[in-house]
């Protein structure tokens, strides 16, 4: 969905409503899975990959099943950087695997010329913000150094919305990853790339991973036909932004 001129004005500040109804989906044909939608935005796009790595025991377990992202956008995009934190993952990548153009940085403070010498389509950042503690300053921090750099902003977060969470909700309790410390939704990750001075382009929601097994059990028919009419309930919302 793009967002128009009215609803950017809520999220810069210059509008206020303490009951905003902010519709972010309609009718949709099919239900994509997240590797798929990245796959489709970054095609034969350069992109720079923040959170690149993995947990090294992952890494092989994803490539595998191909679901290891930085791999994938590899062979999809015309040009791929990547940046992690993690030191050993970064290595392995680099030593074992042979994988160029990828650095142990902290992205809001280290810069790398063999990055920033060069223009690129997109920043990615795969489900990273939910981990930070002050995601705004974290991404005004990303924004004045690749401002210039790359042209747009790719970001995908767990929705706070999702079919799961309406589900646990129901057994009084909340299934979580213990390191998140936000579940999004598609307005306040909105809200909180505009406070970071990112103009927001497009709202997208998708699951985390696909329908595989064919032909599709009870259960997982009910899900689909839920998610497909209801795209507010999926687990993942992918947002586009000018940086």
């Amino acid at each position: 969905m793009k967002l128009n001129e009215d609803v950017q004005d809520y999220l810069n500040g210059s509008k206020f409503s303490k009951g905003i109804k902010f519709v972010f989906a309609g009718k949709e044909s099919s239900v994509p899975d997240r590797i798929t939608l990245i796959r489709q935005i970054t095609k034969n796009k350069s992109v720079i990959h923040v959170g690149c790595a993995d947990h090294i025991e992952l890494i092989e377990k994803k490539r595998k099943k191909n679901t290891w992202l930085h791999e994938i956008l590899m062979n999809n995009a015309s040009r791929c950087a990547g940046i992690d934190l993690n030191p050993e993952s970064i290595s392995y990548m680099k030593d074992k695997l042979n994988i160029p153009n990828v650095h142990c940085i902290d992205i809001t403070k280290d810069k790398v010329p063999e990055i920033l010498n060069s223009k690129w389509d997109y920043i990615l950042l795969g489900e990273v913000l939910e981990h930070i503690a002050d995601p705004v300053s974290f991404l005004r921090s990303v924004r004045d150094i690749y401002r210039g750099v790359t042209e747009k902003i790719l970001i995908t977060v767990p929705n706070g919305f999702c079919f799961n969470n309406f589900m646990n909700t129901f057994r009084q309790r909340e299934l979580i990853n213990s390191d998140h410390k936000y579940w999004f939704t598609p307005f306040t990750i909105s809200k909180v790339m505009a406070e970071a001075d990112l103009e927001v382009d497009e709202i997208l929601l998708c699951e985390l991973s696909r329908f595989r097994c064919k032909p599709l059990n009870i259960k997982k028919q009910i899900n689909k036909f839920i998610l497909k009419k209801y795209p507010g309930f999926r687990s993942t919302i992918v947002v586009t932004a000018k940086i």
